[in-house]
């Protein structure tokens, strides 16, 4: 297997979970905690994408270690709220322009969706 040939399928295999967030540090705590105790039965390698839609303050200055060691995370932080589509789309295309992964998955920090809904996901298309 060629070298690129083994970087393309590490990219396919990696989970990118994108959440968009706007001033719910609570929320999105519980959602990492939830995320990282999921039984991802996964080959897969899952790196955060969070979307900070404007919060005050900023999440990256507010964000400790908890986050960043249960997953690898960037933060993506605009500069004032621009709704929760506009958020996904930025960080849509912040996954496809840095070619971070085979796989976006989008969930809220709400609690609406279920995180154990990627690994089924994941099984059915990987």
């Amino acid at each position: 297997m060629t070298r690129s040939r083994k970087i393309d399928n590490m990219r396919r295999s990696r989970i990118v979970v994108l959440i968009p967030y706007f001033n719910d540090q609570a929320s999105l705590c519980k959602l990492i905690e939830q995320l990282s105790t999921a039984s991802f039965a996964l080959a897969s390698d899952i790196l955060l994408l969070i979307v900070d839609d404007g919060s005050v303050p900023p999440l990256e200055n507010a964000i400790g270690e908890e986050f960043r060691s249960a997953f690898p995370c960037r933060v993506v932080t605009l500069k004032r709220n621009l709704g929760p589509a506009r958020a996904i789309a930025i960080g849509l295309a912040s996954a496809v322009n840095d070619d971070l992964a085979g796989i976006v998955v989008i969930i809220d920090a709400d609690g609406e969706d279920n995180p154990t809904d990627i690994s089924r996901t994941h099984c059915c298309i990987g």
